[in-house]
């Protein structure tokens, strides 16, 4: 069989070769489009196709770049970010996009500090400690890896470079514990005994050797503060790292004295540089127990506070008069008129500041200087009660200061003991209760402060004078303000003004006062329902006097407002005059409104011309305005017949009517005398 022939080309159409170029094109084949674009340009000689020769290779090459992202995120995840550089960067100079270069920047990064943490590993691996700790710090200066930090801290303490490596595990937050250990190291290489202490406090181990290694760093640490003291040097350190040794349950004989001395010492540069709050503050810590020889410090310090900050004006009576009555300070002085002297100018220097200090708040002022004033007195009191009983070893104490010191009872007993030495029983009373558990409530109302007194309320055992007589107060006061408020008093007020009444008469009196001077139709029913309630359980003249009087001039009060009628205000009135019968204020009252009702009845009588009714209302009422009325109306009759009536039998008919009636109330009115003549005149005869 012969060889075919090959057929001749077919002839390239130049349009049908366009038209394919075309469809590739609209396709984003750019590949096969430019191929044909190429053909036709040769076939034709024409250069018009250059510019979409030109974007084809253009879309070609970003095809290309896209590749390229495809294998460097490939090979990216499979380990190599330094190959995967390479891909990134050709196809950025391709797309010019912003990403990739960010990529190819972490990914130099990430290339670098696997490269610096290998080269770091092989010098710790070699024992070259602080080559890899320098490796770990560039590494971490230029990407800000923590754990590289970490790593170079560590390098550091194996490189027995302590003061290098406490100053890189500052900057780091560091938690595991093996990492905590070899910080705490590091510090006590450095002779930080104490930071290494609180620092490996966060470890939870219980190894033998670990716990013996705390041990030996207490020790440490307690041979550097004897250093310390012995040399005299930083004295707040020795204190705050001596006291966090023994709270921690350290024993040592010699170092609770050590503190103290250096805790004066400290105190001593806190006055110098005028830290008075620190002094105070440190004060409250390292005391708990009053000691007599710190008492004038304590005194100094709350003046110097109150002096320089215009408040703690509370501390200061607390404190300050405690100190000028003590016995030290009297011990002082070999004459006696010296002493108070001295002791009255001290007292009235610190009253003079509470009260200069108190006042941009008026409320503050009064109530730190009531509590004040309170204070000076008791210590008067105690003071004379102490050197009364020379057996007594109390010394002389506000009571705050006594609660807080825990003498309380003590002075409590001591009070109970010598009632007869107070002036009177509200005296002795009230001494016991500002050394009782009531002292609280009772200091808050002697400052004012009469919701809080009711809210700190204590319950003392059944029956303690103390108690009762402070909670007494307390109501008394508080239930004023809520009846001159026009609220009701606490429940417990009637049965506590009562107890408080038999005790102290004076405030039965005070009460009875305010009462009488209350003003307002709310008030005057607080007032006249808790009267009721206390008259009810104690029923004194004075108490039934007041009630009787509120009760008439509430009712008036009332009436005026035409809250009630006068029905009910002459039934109100009525009842304040059963309570006091000598009730004047009342009793005038009630002849008015008595007179207004006959008056009101007469009137309805007189209109609905029911004479008998209306004679009788006359002839029963006390009121001469009522009788009065009663004629009154009559002669107005009168004058109207003369009037208006023509005839004459008419006349005489009504005018014997009226003359009737006026007759049944008063048969020899001078109306009679009129009438008569008038009859006279129309009859000629005399009435029968």
């Amino acid at each position: 069989m012969g060889k075919k022939k090959k057929k001749k080309g077919i002839p390239l159409d130049p349009a049908a070769i366009l038209k394919k170029a075309e469809k590739f094109f609209q396709k984003g084949n750019y590949l096969l489009a430019g191929k044909e674009f190429e053909k036709l340009g040769a076939l034709t000689g024409q250069k018009n196709f250059l510019e979409k020769i030109e974007i084809c290779d253009k879309e070609i090459k970003k095809q290309d770049a896209g590749d390229l992202l495809k294998k460097a995120r490939k090979i990216e995840k499979g380990g190599n970010p330094g190959a995967a550089v390479k891909c990134f960067e050709d196809a950025y100079e391709v797309l010019g996009e912003d990403w990739i270069r960010e990529k190819i920047e972490q990914l130099r990064n990430v290339t670098s500090v696997l490269d610096v943490n290998r080269a770091a590993k092989d010098a710790e691996a070699a024992g070259d400690y602080l080559k890899a700790a320098g490796l770990y710090d560039r590494a971490s200066a230029d990407h800000e890896t923590e754990n590289m930090a970490l790593q170079k801290a560590v390098c550091l303490v194996k490189a027995e470079a302590y003061v290098e490596a406490v100053s890189a595990f500052q900057n780091i937050a560091v938690k595991e514990p093996e990492h905590l250990y070899d910080f705490g190291f590091s510090l006590t290489k450095t002779g930080r005994y104490c930071d290494c202490l609180k620092l490996w406090e966060d470890i939870p181990s219980q190894d033998e050797s670990f716990l013996e290694q705390k041990s030996l760093v207490c020790d440490l640490l307690v041979s550097d503060l004897y250093a310390a003291f012995e040399r005299r040097e930083d004295p707040e350190r020795i204190y705050k790292e001596g006291k966090y040794l023994l709270d921690a349950g350290y024993e040592s004989s010699a170092l609770p004295l050590v503190i103290e001395q250096s805790v004066f010492a400290w105190i001593k540069t806190l006055w110098e540089n005028e830290e008075y709050d620190t002094i105070w503050e440190l004060l409250r810590r390292t005391s708990s127990a009053m000691e007599p020889a710190l008492l004038p410090l304590y005194a100094k310090v709350c003046f110097k506070r109150a002096e320089q900050s215009g408040n703690h004006g509370e501390d200061l009576s607390m404190f300050w008069l405690s100190a000028v009555y003590s016995e030290d300070f009297e011990s002082r002085f070999s004459e006696t008129d010296e002493c108070e002297q001295t002791r009255k100018l001290l007292i009235d220097w610190a009253e003079d500041l509470i009260k200069s200090s108190a006042q941009p708040d008026g409320e503050i002022a009064e109530r730190v200087l009531a509590q004040w004033s309170l204070e000076k007195e008791m210590v008067v009191e105690i003071r004379g009660l102490v050197r009364k009983r020379k057996k007594s070893r109390l010394p002389v104490l506000t009571p705050r200061l006594a609660a807080q010191t825990g003498k309380s009872t003590e002075f409590l007993a001591l009070i109970r003991k010598n009632r007869r030495f107070f002036k009177n029983r509200e005296d002795y009373l009230r001494a016991g209760c500002c050394y009782s558990p009531i002292r609280e409530s009772f200091y808050h109302l002697v400052g004012g402060e009469y919701e809080k007194a009711v809210q700190t309320l204590t319950v003392g055992e059944s029956g303690d004078e103390f108690t009762d007589y402070a909670r007494g107060r307390v109501f008394f006061a508080h239930g004023l303000l809520c009846l001159k408020r026009g609220a009701g008093p606490p429940d417990e007020y009637p049965g506590s003004m009562v107890a408080l009444f038999e005790t102290a008469p004076e405030y039965e009196k005070q009460f009875i006062a305010e009462a009488l001077d209350a003003e307002g139709t709310n008030v005057l029913q607080r007032f006249e329902e808790a009267l009721m309630n206390i008259h009810d359980r104690r029923a004194s003249d004075a108490l039934a006097e007041a009630l009787s009087l509120v009760m008439s001039r509430r009712a008036v009060e009332m009436i005026s407002q035409k809250l009630i009628n006068e029905k009910v205000f002459s039934m109100r009135l009525k009842k304040a005059l059963k309570i006091n019968p000598e009730n004047e204020h009342a009793r005038g009252l009630l002849r008015d409104s008595e007179s207004n009702l006959e008056m009101m009845a007469l009137e309805k009588a007189l209109d609905r011309y029911k004479m008998s009714s209306a004679c009788k209302i006359v002839v029963e009422s006390k009121s001469d305005v009522v009788r009065e009325a009663f004629f009154e109306f009559f002669e107005r009759i009168v004058a109207k017949i003369e009037e208006e009536m023509s005839s004459k039998s008419e006349r005489i008919f009504y005018l014997k009517d009226i003359y009737k009636w006026c007759a049944k109330v008063d048969d020899d009115h001078d109306i009679l005398y009129d009438i008569e003549e008038l009859l006279e005149e129309l009859e000629g005869t005399n009435i029968e």
